[in-house]
Order: structure tokens, then sequence, then C-alpha cells
């Protein structure tokens, strides 16, 4: 099995800009006082970040509208992310009989600025995040609380992730791929998890207080609009591991829909080569950027590790010793080098070495 790299800068995030609207109908967030968190006695704040999908958000405010715990003891801060569906009025109807619903917009398409609008805006005492094409079990919330209580000193705390399938699911894939549609599966039974076992932000929550000290999410990390580059939740929650421990608690389920688009080998080869770039940004993120000699060497080593796992493959393969998901699981591989190397090059062209 391939999976992202999980590397971890310390790359602090600049504070999130949410912009108010003049609106009646809508609350808008703006970052909330310290003060005025200590007076609201909220357990958690759930945000969930959206763009342009209202229709998945709606079946997300319906889960979360019918959690066991009850609609005092937490807010959901939807940060819109530059929508330019009827995101907006769609909140609105719901706030009208859900006064714990918050709004925000942030006007610049991020994930990452989008969470950590959220995270400034957030009165409770956690913090938990969700996607828009996520539905939360009837339970999740009180289930990630139960397991601060019983791991008081977590820093944070998640639940598994199931794949929910609007196709058919493929007969081809393997499931040991399904992390990378964001799947995810500690087992059965809650526990601290160790230092490399690291959750996906579609379903983990964090004390306040300490998502603030880390400075959120690394706004050079994340999708961005057009930019399809990952790896915020894993620098995040790698910061989040070194600050303190994070406890799974498998009742804290997380249902996330597969797009039908990504439901193709296509897909998945052009996600791994985005992976590739990702890791190689995070790798400059955390290391400083590479002298241009450093970063040709790192990306010839990578593409002649890609090009030798090529012919072996092919050669595997022409005596039939290798299986339809091993194929496509080597290409992935192969994908993810040629992205790294790739933005090797890029970044020692655009982002010279200051000791050059």
């Amino acid at each position: 099995m391939i999976a992202p790299r999980k590397n971890s800068p310390a790359a602090q995030d600049e504070p999130a800009h949410v912009t108010p609207e003049e609106s009646s109908a809508s609350e808008e967030v703006a970052p909330t006082s310290r003060r005025t968190r200590a007076a609201t006695g909220l357990r958690a704040s759930v945000v969930v970040s959206t763009r342009n999908r209202a229709d998945l958000l709606d079946r997300c405010l319906e889960a979360l509208a019918n959690q066991t715990v009850g609609n005092g003891d937490f807010e959901v801060i939807v940060v819109d992310n530059c929508s330019s569906d009827d995101t907006r009025s769609r909140v609105e109807r719901w706030r009208a009989t859900h006064p714990n619903i918050r709004y925000a917009f942030v006007p610049i398409p991020s994930v990452s600025r989008a969470r950590n609008a959220g995270i400034a805006s957030s009165r409770g005492w956690i913090v938990a995040f969700l996607d828009d094409d996520a539905v939360p079990s009837i339970n999740w919330l009180g289930a990630l609380l139960a397991g601060y209580e019983q791991w008081p000193l977590a820093a944070a705390v998640c639940g598994p992730t199931r794949l929910m399938w609007s196709c058919s699911r493929p007969d081809w894939l393997d499931p040991n791929l399904e992390s990378w549609l964001s799947a995810l599966d500690f087992g059965a039974d809650p526990r601290l998890l160790s230092a490399d076992e690291l959750p996906w932000s579609v379903n983990a929550s964090v004390v306040r207080t300490t998502a603030e000290e880390l400075g959120g999410f690394a706004v050079e990390l994340g999708p961005a609009g057009s930019r399809r580059v990952y790896n915020e939740d894993i620098d995040f929650f790698r910061r989040i591991a070194r600050f303190g421990r994070i406890a799974y608690i498998p009742d804290a389920l997380v249902l996330h829909q597969v797009d039908p688009t990504r439901a193709t080998r296509r897909w998945f080869l052009q996600r791994a080569f985005a992976q590739g770039r990702s890791d190689c940004l995070l790798d400059r993120l955390r290391d400083g950027e590479p002298t241009r000699l450093e970063a040709v060497n790192t990306s010839l080593t990578e593409i002649g590790t890609a090009v030798t796992r090529g012919w072996r493959s092919l050669a595997q393969t022409a005596f039939g010793q290798r299986s339809e998901a091993a194929i496509l699981s080597n290409a992935m591989a192969r994908s993810q080098r040629l992205g790294y190397a790739w933005e090797a090059l890029r970044g020692a062209a655009l982002h010279p070495s200051p000791r050059e």
C-alpha cells in the first residue's frame, strides 16, 4: 500500500481573514475574543468548510442537527470559502430553526484559510472538523467529547471514516487504496495513537487552545481554488502529535461521500502525482529551500527510481506475476515520485535557496 508521506514542518500559519458582509438574516462570524469564549460555556465548535456544494452541505447540517449532544452545548460554524451557489441562503434557512449555526465568509479559496477562520471564530472548548461532503453518525460529537473525558490530557481526538459511494464501487479498487479517498480505520478499540498514526481532518477534533498555539493549518498547503496541493492535515496533526497525544474513538464514525469523478484509475494517478508535489512542498517547509544542485540531485533520484520501478513492473506484468491492483499501486508510486521530482525542479527555479 502506498499512502501520502507523513512529514511535518513547523510552519506557522498567518491569521485567518474573515470578511463580513452586511445582512440582517445571517450572523457574520468574526474572530472571537478570549473573554467571549470563556463566557459561552460551549463544549465544542464544529467547523464545516464548504465551497459550491450546497446540496451536500444540507445533508451534513441535517446530521449535525440530530446529534445526541444538545444544541445548547455546541455550535456549528459554516465557513463559506467563496461559494458562488446558494450556500449562504441554505445556511440562513438552517439558522432560522437552529440558532447554534453560524456563518463565516472567507473570500480567498483555500481549505487551510477556511479552517483557520473557523478556529479563530470558535467559542467551544474543542474544535471539531468536518468536510461538507461528510455525514457524521448521530453520536459522533458525543463520542469525540467522551474521548477527552477518557484521556483528559489528549490534545486531539479522532474517529473512523468510511466511504459512502454515490456511484458503483469499482471492482478494480483495492481496499488498501481507499485511504486515498480519506477512508480511515485504526481498529475497533479506543486507544491513544502512535506518533505515526495521523487522522484526516474530515473527522477529527483538537483542543482549541492547542490549535491556536500551533498556528492552525499552514496556508502554503491544502487545496486552494485550482491548486491541487495536499498535506495540510498531515502537517497539522503531526504538529499536534508532537504537542500531545491523539486519541482514537471508533464510535465517532463519519461517512464520506466519494465523488464519481474519483472512481477512475486516471484520478488515482493524478492524485498520486499531486501527492508527490505536496510531499516536496512539505519538505521545503520543514527543511528550507534546497540549493539548485540539491534540487536537481533529488529530482534525478526520484526519476531514476520511478523508471526502474516502471521497467520492473513491466517485466512482472508481462510474465503474469502482478495483479491488476498491484499494477495500479505501482503506477501510483511512480507517479508520486515524478510529482516530487517535478515540484523540486519547479521550486528551485522559482524559489532559490538563500544559501546560493
